[in-house]
């Protein structure tokens, strides 16, 4: 099977990904951050807008779509946190009461999407749609505010100098995945009692 435009559009996220997470882990600030975290969002709103336009939506289409989104933000998010951009041990809070801090938003976005995930593949088995998450919607966009928030901080700010801006979009963003996750968690286990009814 042949992929379609909208599935490249997709895929170009995850060499993105790569490129931004490869600039991001060499530790030097780099004027090509943001336009790499623009250019996904573009590419992000692209795929979509163009499978409507051709009239070819997919469930694969929308399966893609989302890996790619949890792709590119896992790789940012884990370059991020190994050069401490959400939280520096120096002058931040969160990361003095816990040395983990800067991957908080790696390891919320990965359990806000594996529980997403988990509730498509259930519906896929039991052949119903997948019921709206309008918080886990929230996480998403939110996820590349924060993607934003960061690339722009080592694009054109360094030296970080407002922490607490900082620490705090981090900590909301993690909030909403964390709320996610319960949200998908609560319509998984509603589809499941329906199913037994």
């Amino acid at each position: 099977m042949a992929l379609a435009p909208q599935h490249w559009l997709s895929l170009a996220r995850l060499v993105v990904g790569a490129v931004l997470w490869a600039i991001l882990s060499s530790g030097d600030p780099s004027p090509l951050a943001l336009p790499l975290v623009l250019l996904a969002c573009a590419l992000d709103f692209s795929d979509g807008r163009l499978a409507r336009a051709r009239g070819s939506e997919s469930a694969l289409g929308r399966a893609l779509d989302n890996v790619c989104d949890f792709a590119f933000l896992a790789m940012f998010f884990h370059a991020a946190g190994a050069i401490q951009l959400w939280s520096d041990a120096a002058y931040g809070v969160v990361a003095r009461q816990w040395p983990g801090a800067n991957q908080l938003p790696l390891i919320a976005l990965t359990i806000s999407f594996g529980s997403y995930a988990a509730r498509a593949a259930v519906c896929t088995v039991v052949g119903t749609p997948v019921a709206p998450s309008p918080v886990g919607r929230a996480a998403g966009v939110l996820n590349y505010v924060l993607a934003l928030v960061g690339a722009a901080i080592v694009s054109f700010s360094p030296d970080r100098s407002s922490p607490l801006l900082v620490e705090g979009a981090m900590v909301v963003v993690a909030l909403v995945n964390v709320a996610a996750f319960a949200q998908n968690c609560g319509l998984l286990a509603r589809q499941l009692t329906h199913q037994r009814t």
